[in-house]
């Protein structure tokens, strides 16, 4: 803050080794001290082209930083581009046991079609819930146990991975309260009855 090194009538700076510091000083020790009140001592942000405000917003230097890219079909469904994982018969059958009949025809062990399906197809709500919450948590572990072999040489069978995507789902729509939610009643039922 200016106001922490202006010192009528004269300013303030911390000795320092650093060349381009001792320039910088230079420089504003050239300037004209402000007087108390003269002017609001403020950090000015930068809100959009232009636009300057006396608060931070996150969101707003966000919007201002981030390379802006086309929206893909996908996006809804999946945060990840990745390898064809449904084509290796491993992880195809792992898909075929946890998805059941969510997906209310045969699973499809091209990516391209089965993100297709889960984007395009009109489900009951429960089902779009369901269906998109077990794709991505499959993604998810799937993703997980391929780093795992290749790192750490540790296997996981198709059972036991299995079994941790269906529980975590089940703990996923726990951890929802789905049953204070008159849109979400049944949400279990459903996953229980589509395996």
């Amino acid at each position: 803050m200016v106001a922490d090194t202006a010192n009528n009538p004269s300013w303030h700076f911390r000795r320092c080794r650093d060349q381009n510091l001792q320039q910088l000083i230079s420089s504003i020790s050239g300037l004209n001290t402000p007087t108390n009140g003269s002017e609001e001592d403020m950090t000015p942000w930068c809100a959009r082209a232009d636009v300057y405000t006396s608060c931070f917003s996150s969101t707003k230097t966000w919007k201002q930083i981030r390379v802006h890219k086309e929206k893909q079909r996908c996006s809804k469904v999946i945060w990840l581009a990745g390898p064809p994982l449904f084509r290796l018969p491993y992880t195809f059958t792992i898909w075929l046991a946890v998805v059941g009949d969510l997906l209310e025809t045969d699973a499809d062990p091209d990516r391209e079609t089965t993100l297709t399906r889960l984007v395009e197809h009109k489900y009951d709500r429960l089902t779009f819930i369901l269906s998109r919450l077990v794709f991505q948590t499959s993604i998810y572990y799937l993703w997980r146990e391929r780093n795992e072999r290749r790192h750490t040489e540790k296997t996981k069978s198709v059972s036991q991975l299995t079994t941790l995507i269906d529980k975590t789902v089940r703990n996923k729509i726990m951890s929802t309260h789905y049953f204070e939610s008159s849109k979400l009643q049944g949400l279990l039922q459903r996953w229980f009855r589509g395996h």
